[in-house]
Parts: structure tokens; C-alpha cells; sequence
């Protein structure tokens, strides 16, 4: 024997799709209900949203920095070599000028 609670799934099923049909109908002939309606679900969804970006967001930057780890240390390194050989630059040129305040105490 069939039980009727089936049948009820089913039937919400049926206008569920029915709904969304007739809605998506409406949206694009340009019925300002809808309009209405996105903004108001918008209001409501939005706190939810920025609750969802703030919790999420450090899960979303530890990827990020764990798929960016070797470009991130070759980059470092890269650095490391530029600032070794500014820093020779600047050194042999302190040697090969002579200091200007000594220059003028002579």
C-alpha cells in the first residue's frame, strides 16, 4: 500500500518549479514586483553575506598564501640579490667620495 505523505513531496516539488517558472516569466517581461521583491531579499540576505565573507576570509587567504609560497620565497630571494648588490653600489661609491664634511674642515 502507498502512503500519502509521497505524494505531498512530489506535489511541493511541482510548484516549487511552477513558481520559479512563473517568477523568472515575470523578471523578464520587466514586472516591478519582482524588483521589489530582489531588493528586499537582498536587504535581508546581505548581513548574512558579510558575516559569511568575514569568517570565510581567513580560511580564503590561507590558500591563497599556500598556492602563492613559491613564488612568494623566489621573489624574496630575488629581492635579496637586489639589495646585496645595491648595497656593494652604494658602499663603493662612500669609498671613492671623499666625505664632504671632512673635505671642508681641511
Amino acid at each position: 500500500m502507498a502512503r500519502g505523505g509521497d505524494n505531498r513531496g512530489r506535489l511541493l516539488l511541482i510548484i516549487l518549479v511552477i513558481t520559479s517558472l512563473f517568477l523568472i516569466t515575470l523578471d523578464l517581461r520587466g514586472v516591478s514586483v519582482i524588483s521589489g521583491l530582489k531588493t528586499g531579499t537582498q536587504s535581508a540576505l546581505s548581513p548574512v553575506q558579510n558575516v559569511g565573507s568575514i569568517v570565510l576570509s581567513p580560511v580564503r587567504n590561507f590558500f591563497i598564501d599556500v598556492f602563492n609560497l613559491g613564488r612568494t620565497r623566489s621573489e624574496m630571494e630575488a629581492l635579496r640579490e637586489e639589495n646585496g648588490k645595491l648595497l656593494t653600489q652604494v658602499l663603493s661609491a662612500a669609498v671613492l667620495m671623499p666625505n664632504s664634511s671632512s673635505c671642508k674642515e681641511r
